[in-house]
C-alpha cells in the first residue's frame, strides 16, 4: 500500500463539513489515496479510508499476524 503524507489543510475536516459535502470528500479520498480525518468539537472522531486502502491494511495485518504466529 502506498503511503501518502496527510495534507493538514485538506485532509482534516469537521464532521459537519463532511455531512454537507460527503460526495466530494469521498471523491477526494479516492483521488488522493490519503485518509480523511473527521473531527468533532476540534478533536479527532473518525478516519475515512478508500476501500482499497482499507483492504490493503487488513491484508497487511493478517500477514503480520501469520508471521507472528509462525
Amino acid at each position: 500500500m502506498a503511503r501518502h503524507a496527510i495534507d493538514l489543510e485538506a485532509d482534516i475536516q469537521p464532521v459537519t463539513d463532511f455531512r454537507a459535502n460527503a460526495s466530494s470528500m469521498l471523491d477526494q479520498v479516492k483521488a488522493t489515496q490519503r485518509p480523511l480525518i473527521l473531527t468533532r468539537r476540534g478533536r479527532g472522531a473518525a478516519v475515512l479510508l478508500d476501500i482499497g486502502a482499507y483492504q490493503a491494511l487488513m491484508d497487511e495485518l493478517e500477514t503480520l499476524r501469520d508471521v507472528q504466529l509462525a
